[in-house]
């Protein structure tokens, strides 16, 4: 995949959450989310409040991209630290195909919190 060097650990956070997306390793991507988490798409929060919740979301989600989907890769990051704890970054990315192909651009607001001094995202805002 084609994403830069994590910059930071909230970055590295995030590669591996689009990694593992992209690679259907579902209980990989719910260990990069600190749970509860929050969810914001289209205006609508959903609340998430199990691990078993979020795998079923994202199984969904990766099942509603276009077939030739196969990988996310990262194009901006754009981190806000709040506190030694605390932390959003602004990212876009790119949903490819097998080529590299841009298949679509979306952007979104990351949350992430520190728990046991590792880094989680805890909410998402997309649009």
């Amino acid at each position: 995949m084609n994403n830069p060097l994590p910059e930071s650990p909230q970055q590295e956070v995030f590669v591996r959450y689009i990694e593992a997306f992209s690679n259907k390793e579902f209980a990989a991507v719910a260990s990069n989310f600190s749970i509860p988490a929050l969810l914001i798409s289209s205006g609508k929060p959903l609340y998430i409040d199990s691990t078993e919740k979020l795998i079923g979301l994202m199984t969904t989600l990766r099942k509603s991209l276009p077939a030739e989907y196969t990988h996310t890769a990262m194009q901006e990051f754009e981190l806000f630290q709040f506190n030694k704890n605390s932390a959003a970054a602004h990212i876009t990315y790119e949903r490819r195909a097998e080529d590299n192909t841009a298949l679509s651009t979306e952007q979104g607001v990351y949350y992430f919190c520190k728990k046991a001094e590792q880094w989680q995202i805890f909410s998402v805002v997309l649009g």
